[in-house]
């Protein structure tokens, strides 16, 4: 009985280091869709805050063409309970929110898995990847490379992190060769938007492709990650590209 609860004694200590280690909030995403149209996408990020344990869903739609949110949204729904249920509680509440919105806009086409990169894949590259628009003919004109560079930026209130503040640019190039397209751009001298905190990295962690009558549009998700409370904390953006026949 002794060696037995030596044993347990010394699981509950390596359990208790693994929980530190994971220490922060990491929100999990979900992607929505898109109109029919293209002109507009959705996804939903949710999780428990670190700290409070209040668990939280923000709902975003975007403006592909403008890159920019829909009037009225985010959605953005915390119950200050840590006791509330994450789903019945918060994320069903905040979807039946959206609901409604939703449907005026036709946000009902799931949209086409390009690339999957979660934050758990360490054998593969966080900043960049390589794919193409067709599955039939992956080698072809419609293959490109993604890529993300982190810019220092200037963020005073930032000194407690133990990294240098980061911005970033989003890249995207034909495989084949040719002209490298600039789709995000973050200035090494003005400040990061509020929402990103003391953000010290990114992560590109999918790419979402549909095509439209009039449009194509690539949905990009990164992965911010920023100084918390009790360890990084990550959340989501997404970076739209719109093009005709390809980008």
């Amino acid at each position: 009985m002794r060696k037995l609860l030596v044993v347990f004694s010394i699981l509950l200590t390596f359990f208790a280091t693994i929980s530190a280690s994971f220490a922060g909030d990491f929100a999990t995403v979900r992607s929505i869709g898109f109109s029919t149209d293209g002109k507009y996408y959705a996804f939903e990020q949710y999780g428990v805050q670190d700290g409070s344990g209040f668990p939280y869903s923000e709902i975003f739609i975007i403006d592909t063409e403008r890159d920019s949110w829909v009037k009225g949204t985010p959605l953005r729904f915390k119950l200050k309970d840590e006791n509330a249920s994450l789903y019945s509680d918060v994320r069903k509440p905040n979807l039946q929110k959206a609901a409604p919105l939703l449907q005026k806009l036709g946000i009902q086409k799931p949209g086409n898995l390009l690339v999957y990169n979660p934050t758990t894949e360490i054998s593969a590259n966080s900043h960049k990847a390589a794919f193409s628009l067709s599955s039939l003919n992956p080698v072809s004109s419609l293959t490109y490379n993604i890529e993300i560079a982190l810019i220092p930026v200037p963020m005073p209130e930032c000194v407690r992190s133990a990294a240098e503040p980061m911005g970033f640019s989003l890249s995207l190039k034909p495989f084949s060769g040719g002209p490298k397209r600039v789709i995000h751009q973050d200035s090494a001298f003005k400040r990061l938007p509020k929402s990103r905190g003391c953000a010290v990295d990114y992560r590109l962690t999918h790419v979402f492709f549909y095509s439209a009558k009039n449009r194509d549009v690539l949905i990009n998700i990164v992965q911010v990650f920023s100084t918390g409370f009790e360890g990084d904390d990550g959340r989501f953006i997404a970076i739209p590209v719109v093009g005709r026949d390809g980008f």
